[in-house]
Formats: structure tokens, C-alpha cells, sequence
């Protein structure tokens, strides 16, 4: 097994990508934020650089909307830092193996707020988000009213509260700053203003 380590201070994704490149590995480990790329950004990129790749995130934010972040991005594993170095051990050897791996407090938050689901294969799923419905949530992540957002998207006000209440149902999320944590993990937030 051939695996890679990215490091928060020392390694961006330029850099990461530089070394997939050169290396090939089977397995990157990384933290849930570069200095330059979110953590989903990241893996969504190495991904599509090199398909059958692996990534486990190695991270001490223990945050459910992380975690769902992350898996439906296709991350293969999920452990937070405080784990031992056996379940590290566990983890990049079950990740390499093409299964998924989540560290179990997270787990339990996650199936408690039944966040995400699985389907008759075992595997981990995330509701997706309509081009619509996304760029309600970037908007609402913003702080823009409803009425805001109906003039932005040229949207009924009726139609942009439909909107918001069917983002509530698929994520699960009820308050504005797990959604603007969602937001910042789907890498939307890091423009100085909203999109246009």
C-alpha cells in the first residue's frame, strides 16, 4: 500500500496534487482544511485527478456536518485525531480496502440527527442538492432574507421559503450557523461577497 500525508501547514493543494502526480499513492491522508482548499474541495479534485484514490480525513473537528460534508464528497474515511494509533491503523487499512471508515463518536452523532443514510449495499449516502437549491443555501449562508434571495435568484418569495424548508428536511439542519458551517465546508463562503 502506497499512501500520502498532507500536512495543514506545510502542505497546499497545489502541492498535494503535485505529489499525487508524482506518486500515485493508494491512500491520502489529510485534514479537513489546506490553506488554499477545503477539504472537500481537495478530495473532489484528487478524485477526479486520479479515480480509484483514496482519502481519509484526519482531523480534530469533531462536527457531524463535517463529517456529512466530507462523505458526500466521497472522502473514504472520517477519524478524528484523538484516535489511537491502532484505529488509525484500522481505519487507513479499511479506507485502502475501499470501505468506508467513520470515527464512531461522530458516527453516532451523525445516525442520531439522521443526517445521512444507507442504501441496501451498506453504503453511505448524502440527499443532493438541486443547482436551485444550492444557490438558495450559498445565499441563506450569506445572510440574505428570503425576500433577498426571491430578488437575487428572480424567485417568488413563496417559492424561495419552499426551497429553505426542503434544504432543512435533506440536511438536517436547523440553525444558521451549522448551515453557514456547511456552507464554508462546500468551500462557497470563502469569497470576500456572495456569488453573483
Amino acid at each position: 500500500m502506497n499512501f500520502g500525508l498532507c500536512r495543514h501547514r506545510n502542505v497546499t493543494y497545489k502541492r498535494t496534487v503535485q505529489l499525487v502526480r508524482e506518486h500515485k499513492p493508494d491512500v491520502v491522508i489529510t485534514e479537513i482544511q489546506l490553506p488554499d482548499c477545503t477539504g472537500v474541495e481537495l478530495t473532489r479534485r484528487l478524485l477526479k485527478l486520479q479515480p480509484g484514490l483514496r482519502v481519509l480525513v484526519f482531523t480534530g473537528l469533531e462536527d457531524p456536518v463535517s463529517l456529512q460534508a466530507m462523505l458526500a464528497a466521497r472522502a473514504g474515511g472520517y477519524l478524528l485525531k484523538r484516535a489511537s494509533r491502532s484505529e488509525l491503523v484500522e481505519a487507513i487499512r479499511r479506507v485502502w480496502a475501499g470501505e468506508r471508515y467513520c470515527d464512531p463518536l461522530l458516527a453516532g452523532q451523525l445516525l442520531g440527527r439522521q443526517a445521512l443514510g444507507r442504501d441496501p449495499r451498506g453504503e453511505w449516502h448524502s440527499a443532493p442538492l438541486s443547482e436551485q437549491e444550492a444557490s438558495v443555501l450559498r445565499l441563506v449562508a450569506w445572510g440574505y432574507t428570503s425576500k433577498e434571495t426571491a430578488a437575487r435568484l428572480q424567485l417568488s418569495v413563496k417559492t424561495v421559503e419552499t426551497y429553505r424548508a426542503r434544504l432543512r428536511r435533506k440536511l438536517q439542519i436547523d440553525d444558521h450557523p451549522t448551515l453557514v458551517r456547511y456552507a464554508l465546508l462546500q468551500g462557497w463562503l470563502k469569497l470576500s461577497s456572495p456569488p453573483a
